[in-house]
């Protein structure tokens, strides 16, 4: 794709699109640059369009016509004195095309293009990369919703879940949650010395009223696997 100034632009003049879409490029001068019925006729589209409501431009200028000049030409031209005025007024809406200058934001502009001619190819120098197909975007935001349902009913059963464990009290349980509090958050599985021993951890519980048995199942519960037969040599003071 060969880079032109009408790349680069956010906001595109109703003069400039309307050449583009005649199929010459203002930017390069030419003798015809800017003449044409086809380029008048785009011309004309535009500026009706826009004062249909159908598209919206970010700019308008209103041209107050001058005297002509003394030279005798045919057809006379049209000179204008410019002033600007805000898009959301309505009497440059009633006024001829001729009369009228527009600027337009480039999405605005290629949605009222893929829109009015969807099965068109319009011009690359008036394509805007960041406009996305509606129905693509409502697909999109479709399988995004269902998608974030889903994850939300997901979400939600396991918070009942906990929230039904949590709820739930029994002895054992009781001697599990003490285990863990007192001896496993501050596991490492990285550093041996974190280990707490089957013995500290079974007398801790017994002077919590757990009898022998309950605290050895209860130590069995929260030692992992790999170090069912190891821990700490040394004892070590209980965190309360």
């Amino acid at each position: 794709m060969a880079i032109s100034p009408w790349h680069l632009l956010s906001v595109i003049r109703c003069d400039d699109a309307a050449a583009l879409l005649a199929d010459f490029d203002p930017a390069v001068r030419t003798v015809d640059s800017y003449t044409g019925r086809l380029y008048d006729e785009w011309r004309r589209v535009l500026v009706e369009e826009a004062q249909a409501g159908h598209l919206r431009p970010v700019k308008v200028l209103v041209g107050d016509e001058l005297e002509p000049c003394s030279e005798v030409l045919d057809p006379q031209p049209m000179f204008f004195s410019w002033r600007e005025v805000s898009p959301d007024e309505d009497d440059w809406r009633q006024q001829s095309f001729e009369g009228i200058s527009l600027s337009f934001e480039r999405a605005e502009l290629y949605r009222w293009l893929k829109k009015s001619m969807p099965e068109a190819e319009i011009p690359e120098a008036l394509r805007d990369v960041s406009w996305t197909e509606p129905q693509v975007l409502d697909q999109a935001q479709r399988r995004f919703s269902e998608a974030e349902e889903h994850d939300t009913d997901d979400f939600s059963r396991s918070i009942e879940s906990q929230q039904s464990f949590s709820a739930h009290e029994s002895e054992g349980l009781r001697y599990v949650k003490e285990a863990i509090e007192q001896f496993w958050d501050t596991y490492d599985p990285d550093d041996l010395s974190t280990v707490p021993s089957k013995r500290e951890v079974v007398e801790h519980l017994q002077k919590q009223g757990a009898t022998k048995n309950l605290a050895m199942a209860a130590d069995l519960v929260c030692r992992p696997r790999k170090l069912q037969k190891s821990g700490l040599k040394q004892n070590r003071m209980p965190i309360r």
